[in-house]
């Protein structure tokens, strides 16, 4: 999770409420780490901070685990049934 958090940060946030949120996920804020630059060839991904922390090395993106959605056809109202068609009985002339 990365912060952007002004160096001169007189409002105290991020309040205690959101870092408590995140729940001890690995956080990177620019207020403490400064500058934070990720970097991606498309298959992976690289951190690198100014300060407070080593380069993280670059890690592979992880492939996707579940099937894509099943495609369903296009939804179709059923055929409008009609009573068949009469034609009016056939007249003899006169």
């Amino acid at each position: 999770v990365i912060l952007s958090v002004s160096a001169d940060n007189f409002s105290g946030l991020p309040d205690q409420e959101t870092l408590d949120a995140l729940g001890g996920l690995p956080l990177l804020r620019t207020d403490v780490n400064g500058w934070i630059e990720i970097s991606s060839d498309g298959q992976s991904f690289g951190v690198e901070v100014e300060r407070g922390g080593a380069t993280i090395q670059p890690t592979p993106a992880a492939p996707s685990t579940e099937p894509p959605p099943p495609t369903e056809p296009p939804a179709t109202e059923p055929p409008a049934t009609e009573p068949p068609a009469t034609e009016p009985p056939a007249t003899e002339p006169p």
